[in-house]
């Protein structure tokens, strides 16, 4: 038999989470839950007693340190007690790990980045910390928890996981959906999210019923519903065995839905939509109708932002306005920067949501057409020649021209022009000579060290609902879970926590800007930097320079950034943000653009130059170049 004489075996009430030495698996229950050594802290599950084996002096008991929990951490367990958790319970969550019964909610777009929220079934409470170094640690130490893993054996740094996205764009023509919609969704669950962006979905449809003989009995014109209600229903109904909805949002015809698979739902949080209009009362270009025929919506924008573990995810549905012309292009550059501005409420405080998410994918009837002669491009065509005819897309000439969507990766179409068809055919309309164009697309924009790989992009040719044809992309990105940060019950050598956690600093000198945007009547700027960053407690800033566009900044007028951590880790992954500010002495501030600078390779001690580009509401706002040197303290 063992021996177990040679511990003082006292059982224990737990005030915190507490694992068994023995099989390192979590000690949970109601009372008493385990047994504890008082002379060596060794805790162990009472029907792990007869199985320890240690020496009579406890040599081989590791007098390991419990989590250090801040008397915000004990709020938490006197708020959600160890008995409460037990029988709290969320939809998808693992019954055998009571801390998944937690919902966290860090928002890292809110002015108070020193706060969390938790909530379960019953309870929520906002905590707030002294610092966002504080509320980092403690979600982190909470992430730890989850997992179930005893602090010795935690996984440092990253961790992430891929996810394969499933886009589809679709100008519907206010028509219902396709009546077999797997041919333009698909309903297997080999995706982590699947996100619809429609324009144009205003349309009335008939649901039928039937008699026995299987024949419809609705009189035509009753039982009606409204793409209101009909469209999302319908796709929730074909994805329903395999995703759950995340959020829909609806401006007029113009919609936005995403779907997560169950395994995922519950990872997702922090979900916002915003919409905007664009013209009002059909302005510019078609517009969407109503039975009767009387104007109701016109062109606009819907976003979503969403958080998928660390993952800051957003996506726009949009219809720009519609014309071939050149003024029509300019109009559509124009209609990308109300965007960028309206949405500016989803990104952080002052940001553009060009420069501030982790991937931004950009969908929609974009209207920008292909400008040439029809003899011509009906060759291009046959030939099946669509790089030459790419080089006459109005999108492909702005983007490169950088006037708009800096910034940004189009997917380039390698299949035939999606707008316009005849509806209910496979051929080109030819009223008005109309030459076919790419007007459905799909854009992304990644953060400096994020990648997107782009598995598949096609159209759809089965679906003849519309004059448009789907368009869809399936990528494949990387999703970053909560970065778990050392601490004394995570290492085993005291010297390594030490030195994550020494003092240092960055410092930026040469600090210029050339050719930023104009900022008053003037036509000169009074510049400002702004430095953000997620190891930042608050955003610094320099002084201004007056009447200028293309500042330079002195050393003094600089001011040095302190991490609140030096993980290498950490800081190479958050880059730091510089937004280009107008100072205005009766007015607010005007926004002049934004530039990002990753740190990846930066972490030694040499000084590095570093240049980026500075993009204002998706197009080109000035260069800023500096160096950069990061020292120890």
């Amino acid at each position: 038999m063992p021996s177990r004489e040679k511990h003082n075996w006292v059982a224990t009430h737990f005030k915190q989470p507490t694992w068994c030495k023995y099989c390192n698996k979590y000690i949970f229950g109601v009372g008493k839950q385990g047994l504890l050594c008082p002379e060596c802290t060794t805790t162990i599950h009472s029907r792990c007693r007869d199985r320890v084996r240690f020496s009579a002096r406890h040599k081989d008991c590791n007098k390991r340190r419990p989590l250090a929990f801040t008397t915000t951490n004990q709020e938490l367990l006197e708020l959600f007690p160890t008995h409460n958790l037990l029988i709290m319970t969320v939809p998808g969550s693992p019954k055998n790990d009571v801390w998944d019964c937690l919902t966290l909610n860090h928002n890292k777009f809110s002015k108070a980045r020193n706060s969390v929220a938790l909530r379960s079934d019953s309870t929520a409470k906002m905590l707030q910390f002294d610092s966002v170094k504080d509320k980092e640690m403690f979600v982190s130490n909470l992430s730890l928890l989850k997992s179930g893993l005893p602090p010795s054996k935690a996984e440092l740094g990253w961790k992430q996981e891929d996810c394969t996205i499933f886009m589809t764009t679709f100008n519907m023509a206010n028509n219902p959906p396709p009546l077999d919609i797997g041919e333009w969704i698909p309903a297997h669950s080999g995706f982590g999210l699947i996100v619809i962006a429609v324009q144009e979905c205003e349309y009335y449809t008939q649901l039928a019923q039937y008699d026995d003989m299987g024949q419809n009995t609705v009189m035509r014109g009753a039982n009606t519903v409204s793409a209101d209600e009909h469209f999302f229903d319908k796709i929730s109904d074909h994805l329903k065995s395999h995703y759950r909805k995340v959020q829909t949002e609806s401006h007029g015809g113009i919609r936005l839905g995403v779907w997560a698979a169950k395994a995922h739902r519950e990872k997702i949080f922090e979900v916002e939509t915003m919409k905007e209009s664009l013209s009002a009362f059909g302005a510019v270009g078609s517009s969407m109708r109503d039975l009767t025929g009387d104007v109701n919506s016109t062109k606009g924008a819907v976003a979503m932002r969403i958080t998928f573990h660390e993952t800051v995810l957003c996506f726009i549905s949009c219809q720009l306005t519609t014309g071939a012309g050149k003024e029509k292009v300019l109009a559509r550059n124009e209609d990308i920067e109300t965007i960028c501005e309206s949405f500016e409420e989803l990104a952080w405080s002052g940001f553009n949501i060009c420069k501030c998410f982790d991937y931004l994918f950009w969908m929609g009837d974009l209207n920008y057409r292909v400008q040439m002669d029809p003899v011509s491009a009906q060759q291009m065509m046959d030939a099946g020649d669509w790089p030459e005819m790419l080089e006459h897309d109005q999108l492909t000439r702005e983007m490169d021209t950088r006037k708009a969507f800096l910034g940004f990766e189009a997917l380039e179409p390698h299949f035939p022009p999606t707008y316009k068809f005849q509806i209910g055919s496979h051929y080109y309309s030819v009223k008005k000579r109309k030459v076919p164009s790419w007007c459905d697309r799909i854009l992304y924009a990644a953060a400096p060290g994020m990648n997107v790989s782009v598995l598949s992009h096609r159209s759809v040719a089965k679906v003849t609902t519309s004059d448009h044809a789907p368009v869809i992309a399936e990528v494949k990105i990387p999703i970053r879970q909560q970065y778990i940060f050392s601490n004394p019950t995570t290492e085993a050598n005291p010297k390594h926590f030490q030195a994550c956690n020494r003092s240092c600093k960055f410092i930026i000198s040469a600090l210029a800007a050339s050719s930023i945007v104009v900022g008053d009547l003037a036509g000169k700027s009074d510049p400002y930097i702004t430095f953000h960053a997620a190891w930042l407690e608050k955003p610094e800033k320099t002084s201004v320079v007056k009447s200028t566009l293309n500042p330079t900044w002195r050393p003094h007028q600089i001011p040095e950034l302190f991490p609140w951590t030096s993980e290498k880790a950490y800081l190479e992954r958050h880059p730091l943000n510089l937004r280009v500010v107008d100072a205005d002495n009766f007015n607010e501030d005007d926004e002049l653009g934004q530039a990002s600078v990753l740190l990846e390779g930066l972490i030694d001690d040499d000084q590095h130059e570093f240049e980026a580009e500075i993009i204002h509401n998706g197009t080109y706002g000035g260069e800023i170049i500096g160096t950069i040197q990061f020292i120890w303290l």
